[in-house]
């Protein structure tokens, strides 16, 4: 855990959850995973001095997509403005005996890397013949319907265009958000950040940044996170304390383990998969 380590030396209560991963755990498994999560920090992180209204949620690559899902869907659950869904994916709604009392809020998102358009993502990955190897799409669902249903920005937009009253939206969304990605990921597009940064500022949200790292690649941040003195892990953690500041945070990190996030995809992925391809099929013949 050398990324909590580095996190705590700075002074965060870090909380390191252990996420279901596919294929034993689906979209809907790795929520409830995330919920239950924050459930237990809200409720026993005093015991560690902790303050149970500063808690922010933690992510990198999937691990970003889960925790942004995961909060905007409730959100919307509590609106009642999630939009129709005639999919197999369920997103799963906060345990009864919690909603009684209300599921906790979430301080703040810290998020990485990360994809928020599944749709979009996945006509990435087919554009470069790794729609077929990469995991995601059968996490969740594997169709076009169900990749809205597991779209933050999707489920965000919607929320915008129905809600009745915007002040209620504003109000049960995180107070902070900051999102990182690197220009020269090409695993995950910065596309899709750029487009859920513009929904979140239209949402309200106080305080909403956005920062574009110069020559930094899908898996640099969790790498150089590692090693304090690096020069793009102070400045991540001059970003990060910029968006706790004032208060000591509680940082859930949820990251799920990408099986290819320790290697950038290039222009050679697509060649090789698709020569993978042909040659499975010229044995089949």
């Amino acid at each position: 855990m050398p990324v909590a380590h580095n996190l705590q030396s700075q002074g965060y209560i870090v909380i390191v959850p252990d996420i279901t991963i596919y294929p034993i755990g689906k979209i809907a498994e790795m929520v409830t995973d995330i919920q239950l999560c924050i459930y237990w920090a809200h409720t026993h992180i005093r015991s560690f001095r902790g303050d149970p209204s500063q808690i922010y949620l933690m992510g990198h690559g999937a691990g970003s997509i889960l925790s942004a899902l995961t909060v905007i869907h409730d959100v919307c659950a509590t609106l009642n403005v999630l939009p129709p869904n005639n999919t197999n994916v369920n997103i799963p709604l906060w345990d009864n005996n919690i909603r009684k009392t209300g599921s906790p809020r979430v301080h703040g998102l810290i998020l990485f890397s990360g994809v928020y358009d599944i749709t979009y993502y996945y006509a990435y990955l087919y554009q470069r013949g790794l729609e077929q190897v990469h995991a995601l799409p059968r996490v969740m669902g594997n169709k076009s319907d169900a990749f809205l249903q597991c779209s933050p920005a999707y489920l965000l937009n919607y929320a915008l265009n129905n809600v009745h009253n915007r002040e209620q939206l504003k109000m049960l969304l995180p107070r902070k958000v900051v999102l990182f990605h690197g220009d020269q990921d090409t695993f995950n597009p910065v596309t899709t950040t750029h487009n859920f940064y513009s929904l979140l500022n239209s949402a309200g949200i106080p305080s909403v940044k956005l920062n574009i790292y110069d020559h930094v690649k899908h898996i640099s941040p969790k790498i150089d996170l590692i090693v304090p003195t690096r020069p793009l892990c102070v400045k991540i953690l001059k970003d990060i304390k910029e968006c706790c500041k004032g208060h000591g945070g509680v940082v859930v990190g949820s990251q799920l383990k990408e099986k290819r996030d320790e290697k950038e995809m290039t222009n050679q992925d697509k060649t090789k998969t698709r020569n993978s391809r042909r040659r499975m099929s010229q044995v089949r013949h």
